[in-house]
This record gives structure tokens, C-alpha cells and sequence, in this order.
């Protein structure tokens, strides 16, 4: 009898142990029965037919990162830079997140980079530097295709860094200094060009204020002379 009674309460305490699930508020479990899916477990306290029913998979709800390492990349005029960047993303149906794809996370990684050099591949290098806002949206918009898919929303993408080989840069920055300098002797000659008409107009309004006097000079004179008359 004693016996009995420690075989069930040891089941019990198996069962208990097995059966009862606590999951967090930040995460939905993945339960099988017998290999096939049953249910999804959201956070709090839940029950489960031990041996027959089993949690295979746990997945987060709160927003997750992913980084995109530094990739080398062709522009449009055949320059190669290194691009690197972040996806934020959250999972919104974990049974698609887990049955849809084998790494949903490894699979939004890969898409990002294969979208990010066609992406690249479309435009020139000095468009690649400043239209980061474009590249980010049009990244957000293809993993958001794929990701819907497989219960994941992308919530945006960002393009941390851009940088070009060093010879590149170098031979920017002389461009620049070749810009600015042509852009101050063109400020200069206009600085020049205005002074000249100003002192021309000048000039000629002094010319006009001459004549002006010696023609009122000559008909003070000519008055004079009638009223003497």
C-alpha cells in the first residue's frame, strides 16, 4: 500500500513537473502533440498532457535586431564600398515564425544583404552617399514582403555606415577642395564683376548730376540776363 501511494505521488509530482508551463510575458511557446503542432502558449500559467503534448519551441515578442555585418558592394559606376546596417523587427504569429522558415532571423539577414547590393548595384556612388532615407526604405519595404510571410513585421532598417576606399576618398576630397576653390574665385569674380557696375553706375550718375548743375547753371544765367534786359 505504501508503496502505491509513493508511486503516485511520484507520478503526480512527474506530471506537475512535466505538465505545468509558466512562460513569460515577453515570449509565446510552441507546444506539439505527438510531433504535430497543438497550440500556442501566450505568458503566464498553462497546463500540458505530459509525454504527449511537449514545448518546441519558445519564441520572443519584443522588438529584436538583427545586424547586418559589414558587406562590400558594386555601385552603378563600378566602385566598391562597404556598407554595413540594422534591421529591428518583431515576431506577430510564431507559428509561421517557426514552421514557415528554418531561421527566420538568418533568412531576413540573408534577404537584407541580397536587397541591399541590387539596391546599390542601381545607383552611382554619390547617390549611395547621400540617399541613405531611400536605401532604408526601400530595404524596409522588400524584407517586409518576405517577412509577412513568415509572421515577422520588419518596424524599420537602418543604414549605419557607408564608407569608400581609401583612394576614393582621398580623390573625393581633392574634388571638394577643387569645388570650393573654383566656387570662391566664381564668388570673387562676381564680387568683382558687381563692384565694377557699381562703380560704373556710380560714375554715371555723377556724370548725369554734372550736366544736371550746368544746365541749371545756364538757365540761372539765361534768366539773369532777361530779367536784366
Amino acid at each position: 500500500m505504501l508503496i502505491f501511494a509513493i508511486a503516485i505521488c511520484t507520478l503526480c509530482v512527474v506530471v506537475l513537473f512535466f505538465g505545468v508551463k509558466i512562460i513569460s510575458q515577453t515570449d509565446i511557446a510552441i507546444v506539439e502533440r505527438l510531433g504535430k503542432f497543438h497550440r500556442v502558449l501566450d505568458g503566464g500559467f498553462h497546463f500540458i498532457i505530459p509525454i504527449i503534448d511537449g514545448v518546441s519551441e519558445i519564441v520572443s515578442v519584443r522588438e529584436q535586431m538583427i545586424d547586418i555585418g559589414r558587406q562590400q558592394v558594386i555601385t552603378k559606376d563600378n566602385v566598391n564600398i562597404n556598407i554595413d546596417g540594422i534591421v529591428f523587427l518583431k515576431v506577430f504569429d510564431a507559428k509561421l515564425a517557426v514552421y514557415s522558415v528554418n531561421d527566420y532571423k538568418q533568412a531576413i539577414a540573408n534577404l537584407a544583404i541580397t536587397t541591399l547590393r541590387g539596391e546599390i548595384g542601381r545607383i552611382n556612388l554619390d547617390d549611395s552617399l547621400s540617399s541613405r532615407d531611400r536605401l532604408n526604405a526601400a530595404l524596409q519595404v522588400a524584407l517586409g514582403d518576405a517577412a509577412d510571410n513568415w509572421g515577422v513585421k520588419i518596424m524599420r532598417v537602418e543604414i549605419s555606415e557607408i564608407s569608400v576606399p581609401k583612394d576614393i576618398e582621398e580623390a573625393m576630397n581633392m574634388q571638394m577642395k577643387a569645388e570650393r576653390e573654383k566656387r570662391a574665385i566664381e564668388l570673387k569674380a562676381q564680387a568683382e564683376k558687381e563692384a565694377l557696375i557699381r562703380n560704373a553706375e556710380a560714375l554715371k550718375q555723377e556724370k548725369v548730376l554734372q550736366a544736371e548743375a550746368i544746365e541749371r547753371m545756364a538757365d540761372a544765367k539765361k534768366y539773369e540776363q532777361i530779367a536784366l534786359a
